[in-house]
């Protein structure tokens, strides 16, 4: 693994490191306005394309109440999303509500699942019963290095 100099994995979230980022952000942003320019144009060729696209993340949420940890048991508002974030979804069909909340929420059109959390198999049959349910969608998966390619 790489490590700092401080002994630490390379990729900790250092306070001083996101203070001195949030502090060069607002620093480019008033040079930019200064001299009438985006950011982009500061930091290199300037604007690569109009749009970008967005994906909704898909995240399996294990059971809160098996654990110490003190997670949010919901999050204010009356949409279904802020109830569903916090309920276990480790099934197809959990995964699949989340995304169409998360859509309906906030209009994501293409979804990323995160995996490397059930057998491949499973997690291949989530993004098969995503695709079902948004057949014009980007469906992604990133599996966190967890699957073999054999």
């Amino acid at each position: 693994a790489d490590f700092d100099t401080f002994g630490k994995g390379a990729w900790t979230f250092e306070l001083r490191v996101n203070a001195v980022a949030a502090l060069e952000a607002a620093l480019l942003d008033l040079l930019g306005k200064a001299l009438n320019v985006p950011v982009c144009e500061l930091l290199g060729p300037g604007k690569q394309r109009e749009t970008i696209t967005v994906l909704g993340y898909l995240f399996y949420i294990g059971d809160r109440t098996k654990t110490d940890l003190p997670y949010l048991e919901n999050t204010p508002g009356n949409h279904e999303w802020y109830q569903l974030r916090h309920q276990k979804a480790m099934n197809s069909e959990a995964v699949v509500r989340l995304a169409e909340a998360s859509q309906d929420r906030y209009g994501f059109k293409d979804f990323k699942l995160k995996g490397g959390v059930l057998p491949g198999e499973q997690e291949i049959d989530t993004v098969r019963a995503l695709k079902k349910s948004f057949p014009d969608a980007r469906i992604t998966v990133d599996p966190n290095g967890a699957w073999l390619l054999d």
